[in-house]
């Protein structure tokens, strides 16, 4: 059994249905046509960023240090950047770069011309992440390649002034100008209070200061042993002669160091040996020994007046050591007192030092901080560090809609489609006999013969 023949059928149904396919063809391709003549042409601008590095978001409200550092782009970051680039802030912003630019004619004084152009910058905005890399493309959609040009250029600019704004808010640099002041004005009173305890000594200072006082304390007690133990020693020596004065006798003081009583006493000695020597000779009431007793009496008077002389200089000396006894005790008193008084403002300053050092840790963390802020703030360290334009704005001259070498070879391409489609359709709810074979398909008689149709 023969089986249907597809493309006899195919190629009879197009010959029956040609002026339908051919027509729908024809006006399909003339509608392309108009197309390209007639309809508005639409250039696109396009450009791209690539970002450098993730910012740390350190936590302000805290005084730790945290070293600067950038860490891998995540997606997560470069679509966050994408919604910023498309976000209605930067748009608007880009309107307003629009409103002095002398190749555009618009009124942005009136909101509703405002809203409207920046709605229609904001649907002809495209942004597209490529594939396995940190960049981002933009392409803007616009009636003119100037125009697409310095479109695309304004949201660039405005995107990276607003990423700036948003990771680098102006306020983080004044927050950490309020707190160096704050910090300041505190250690300036710590300071002023530092003067007031101890005259703007610092706690080492004081404690130094304690410390050479125990010292020299230490030698005054040694002093005070030595001027004690030689006052006792004096005051013996004093007592002893003063005893020896008073007793009955002679005596020759010969415990006394002294050249000129040792001379006395050497003669008083001698003239006890000469009586001695004459007692034997002659008898106590002799001349001869009355004679030297009278010069033994004179000598040992004038011993006697010497020795109370030297008894009064011991005495003396011995006042004087008191004295200088006294005056060391009131030194070592005074170096007490003194040392107390240290010891208060070294407990004071101590506290005070532990303030300053918390304050002056922190002064200086925030002023690293806050420069940090400041250059973060420049314009331009964005670009340095974080983001950057890889591509800048650029439009072609070619207009990307309508294009003749696309529009006209998709139109007739359509129209052929379509013609063919609506001949099939036509075709297949077409129930008349148009082909022999359909006598014999549809009654099941015999196919003799056919006469042509002639108008």
């Amino acid at each position: 059994m023969k089986t249907q023949d597809y493309i006899r059928e195919f190629a009879t149904i197009f010959f029956i249905q040609r002026k339908m396919i051919l027509g729908t063809t024809l006006f399909a391709f003339a509608m392309g046509v108009l197309l390209v003549l007639f309809w508005p042409k639409t250039y696109v601008a396009s450009g791209a960023l690539i970002l450098k590095g993730s910012q740390v978001l350190q936590s302000q409200q805290t005084l730790s240090k945290v070293n600067a550092k950038v860490d891998p782009i995540r997606e997560v970051d470069l679509f966050s950047d994408m919604e910023i680039l498309q976000s209605q802030d930067v748009i608007y912003g880009a309107v307003q770069r629009l409103k002095d630019n002398p190749n555009f004619d618009l009124n942005l004084d009136d909101p509703e011309v405002e809203a409207a152009t920046a709605s229609t910058i904001q649907e002809s905005l495209v942004a597209t992440l490529i594939p396995r890399s940190n960049v981002i493309r933009a392409a803007v959609n616009w009636g003119s390649p100037l125009q697409a040009e310095i479109i695309l250029s304004s949201i660039f600019e405005e995107y990276l002034q607003r990423r700036q704004a948003v990771f680098n808010p102006e306020e983080e640099e004044a927050f950490f100008k309020s707190q160096l002041k704050s910090f300041h004005s505190s250690l300036e009173e710590l300071e002023n209070n530092l003067l007031a305890v101890a005259g703007g000594s610092n706690a080492e200072e004081l404690d130094n200061r304690i410390r050479r006082n125990i010292e020299l304390q230490g030698s005054l007690r040694r002093e005070l042993n030595n001027l004690e133990t030689d006052r006792i020693k004096k005051t013996n020596d004093v007592e002893f002669l003063e005893a020896n004065l008073n007793n009955k006798g002679v005596n020759l003081f010969t415990s006394i160091d002294s050249l000129e009583l040792g001379d006395f006493s050497k003669k008083i000695a001698d003239l006890l040996i000469e009586r001695e020597e004459k007692l034997q000779t002659y008898t106590a009431n002799s001349s001869e020994v009355k004679r030297t007793e009278e010069n033994l009496q004179s000598l040992y008077s004038v011993l006697l007046n010497e020795v109370r002389r030297h008894i009064e200089r011991e005495r003396s000396v011995l006042r004087g050591m008191e004295q200088q006894i006294e005056s060391v005790k009131q030194r070592i008193a005074a170096i007490d007192a003194e040392n107390q008084g240290f010891y208060k403002n070294f407990m004071n300053a101590k506290r005070l030092d532990r303030e300053r050092e918390v304050i002056e840790e922190s002064y200086r963390t925030f002023a690293t901080r806050f420069r940090e802020a400041k250059i973060r703030n420049e314009t331009q360290s964005d670009r340095l560090f974080t983001v950057g334009i890889v591509e800048r704005a650029h439009a072609s001259r070619i207009a990307t809609f309508p294009n003749p070498r696309t529009v006209l070879p998709t139109s007739l391409i359509l129209g052929l489609l379509l013609g063919i489609t609506l001949g099939f359709f036509i075709e297949f709810f077409d129930h008349r006999f148009k082909r022999p074979e359909d006598i014999t398909n549809y009654t099941g008689l015999t196919y003799l013969f056919s006469v042509p149709a002639h108008k």
